[in-house]
């Protein structure tokens, strides 16, 4: 069972903590606080999170998305124990917490993107209507309120230890009192909103120490880093509620998990959106389907957008066949060109290397020239013509920019005894920083996808005053894998009129038809008129099959998993399930009313299978029976293909909703 304390500093990024955890009050949580110059909320844009067990321990990989005054940054996860090694040793700080890195996320998350393809198989129709299309081709939870069980007194909060770590101060605290750590976090630059001494007082009356993590002096945002946290097998991972405290409404959580079996959300609704609400091939409002589909379902759910074997992910972060010897290559590398011939791809066009070079290789003063001599290395073209970029200079005057010299820092070391220049850098502190924040994180995530693993998505998001309870995940091997590959089937067809429409088969089986503009109906669709945005919610254990409910039950099922149990059944044996009737297979054909009526007389032949063989109500026309066609036919069967991608572009979806694709 894995506790997902949500956290403020979590993004959906995914040194990654899947974790079964056995101790019912094993919860851990981690949040931003307020600017305390500004006491204004910190902008949190987001959570990637990945979580997984390894070793009796489990380590979650945090990725931090942050914007403000950087000097105010600082976040506070609670523990319930101090973290061990595996042989229940104490673990120094600057184990328990590491510098992780971005292209875990990056990489996971784009392997598991949602895609959304129109798989276009053809055109059905009768032969008058070729001449009829020639004619008009011109167209076209639980109360964070338990009091202090320490004496009133406030007692000092003790400082355990402390470390560097990357751009971060760590620091393991110790209270006693609630009333004591709020001033103490207050007066060490660590402010709190009022609301968050609550929560501190829920966590100092268990017991708990707390991590806390600031900016180094001199660091900025530029310097924010993926941490990783790994703890005891029964710690958690990072709580919602210090989270809401510093959130933005729908603030959008992206969590993967790798484990025995297929991870599900064990305290909070499982929900499925319904593909006939989502525009296809573009997925223009994918996060606003989302979203609904999320509050529908009492607006605390999860999403499971991808379950599959964890081993197909394998080799992404480093290649399988550099695995075993890349940090032995990088250790034995005698020069700096060594270093950065060792690291295999991605990393080594990563910007968390970009930023090591920087920090550690200072750039000469008064070079001149771009990489290669060549100004396209600059983001420009030196062609003639079309290509010629008006910015680039002759290479002998231009001053070369910190982009061109750290980007292709390999090249500025190969001319550099020709350029009479001097690059210089601590070889050893080098290696040992790509070895601790780049290549250690990767290897660590690379070991866990293994076979017999699974790889589970989820996707959610949440409002501050919805963030009152943990998330506990939970791993089912009897539920099937999810595929992220969302396809719809779609076929033209035209009336004895020549009026196209286009009849689309959803993943589900479900269809709907609908009304074309143009003799050629578009190979895109909208969302079908009045769907909703929720298919179905269900509640997942263990084991067992799913349990699906009504909507009308949505906020009393909430209500019963806020006091879910790993290990037992979260849903009291007297419950009874009162699924919705199907509203989101309309009945097959189905045209838009109205658009017949002057056709009527049309109606029965454009339904009959004398007059339209390959139209046929059970079954459905599929493969080669649709492909060819006669007068109207169009072709071979084509697929459009998007893929969607979450943060960047998605979060900007979220902030709106977008026009739908016409039909």
């Amino acid at each position: 069972m894995i506790r997902l304390l949500s956290t403020a500093l979590v993004t959906v990024g995914l040194a990654l903590p899947l974790v079964t955890l056995d101790a019912s009050d094993a919860h851990a949580c981690g949040g931003f606080f307020c600017d305390a110059g500004t006491q204004s909320p910190i902008f949190q844009a987001g959570e990637r999170i990945v979580f997984a067990p390894h070793d009796g321990l489990v380590t979650m990989h945090i990725e931090i998305q942050y914007q403000g005054d950087p000097t105010t940054f600082a976040w506070l996860l609670p523990i319930p124990e101090l973290p061990t090694d595996a042989a229940g040793n104490p673990l120094p700080l600057d184990r328990a917490v590491e510098v992780s890195s971005t292209l875990i996320f990056d990489q996971l998350q784009s392997a598991t993107n949602p895609q959304f393809t129109v798989d276009y198989q053809g055109e059905v129709g009768t032969s008058e209507c070729e001449e009829v299309f020639a004619n008009a081709a011109g167209g076209g939870a639980d109360a964070a309120t338990s009091a202090d069980t320490a004496d009133s007194g406030s007692p000092p909060v003790a400082v355990l230890e402390e470390a560097e770590v990357g751009p971060y101060d760590a620091q393991l605290i110790d209270a006693e009192s609630s009333d004591a750590l709020y001033a103490w976090l207050n007066d060490n630059g660590y402010y709190q909103d009022p609301s968050a001494q609550s929560v501190l007082s829920y966590y100092v009356g268990r017991g708990y120490k707390f991590i806390g993590v600031k900016l180094q002096n001199g660091k900025g945002n530029g310097d924010l880093k993926p941490l990783s946290l790994t703890m005891s097998e029964q710690a958690p991972c990072v709580p919602l509620r210090l989270t809401g405290i510093a959130a933005t409404g729908n603030m959008p959580m992206l969590v993967f998990v790798i484990g025995e079996g297929r991870a599900v959300p064990k305290n909070y609704i499982a929900a499925t959106v319904n593909p006939q609400a989502i525009s296809f091939p573009f997925a223009s409002n994918y996060f606003d389907v989302l979203n609904e589909a999320i509050d529908t379902a009492s607006g605390r759910a999860w999403v499971t957008e991808f379950a599959g074997p964890a081993k197909d992910f394998g080799g992404r972060l480093i290649p399988r066949e550099q695995q075993a010897n890349v940090q032995g290559a990088v250790a034995s590398a005698e020069t700096l060109a060594g270093v950065l011939e060792a690291i295999p791809s991605p990393a080594s066009s990563s910007d968390h290397l970009q930023d090591i070079l920087r920090d550690e290789i200072p750039m000469p003063e008064g070079l001149m020239g771009y990489p290669f001599g060549d100004c396209w290395y600059g983001g420009g073209f030196d062609g003639p013509g079309f290509f010629d970029a008006p910015g680039c200079e002759d290479n002998a005057s231009h001053v070369t920019t910190e982009a061109e010299f750290y980007g292709f820092l390999s090249y500025w070391l190969s001319v550099a005894d020709d350029l009479d220049i001097a690059i210089d850098g601590d070889l050893d502190v080098i290696k040992a920083r790509v070895d601790d924040e780049i290549l250690r994180p990767l290897l660590a995530v690379e070991a866990l996808l293994a076979p017999g693993k699974t790889l589970t998505r989820f996707y959610t998001t949440m409002d501050p005053d919805e963030m009152t309870k943990d998330p506990l995940f939970a791993f089912n091997d009897e539920l099937p894998d999810i595929s992220n590959d969302h396809r719809v089937q779609m076929w033209q067809y035209n009336t004895n009129d020549c009026l196209p429409y286009k009849v689309v088969e959803y993943p589900d089986g479900s269809r709907y038809t609908f009304q074309c503009d143009s003799s050629r109906c578009r190979r895109t669709t909208d969302p079908v008129p009045g769907a909703p945005a929720l298919d179905f919610a269900e509640v997942l254990d263990e084991d067992g099959p799913p349990v699906r409910f009504g909507i009308g039950q949505a906020d009393e099922v909430d209500a019963i998993l806020n006091m879910a149990e790993p290990g037992s059944p979260s849903l009291p044996s007297g419950f009874e399930a009162e699924p919705d009737d199907a509203a989101t297979s309309p009945t097959w054909p189905n045209p838009p009313p109205g658009w017949f009526a002057s056709t009527s007389d049309n109606r029965g032949d454009w339904l009959s299978a004398s007059k339209h063989p390959s139209v046929e109500v059970t079954p459905f026309p599929s493969g080669p029976e649709v492909s060819g066609g006669a007068g109207c036919s169009g072709g071979n069967g084509a697929a459009l293909v998007v893929v969607f991608g979450l943060f960047g572009m998605g979060l900007l979806v979220l902030s709106r909703r977008r026009d739908r694709v016409a039909s």
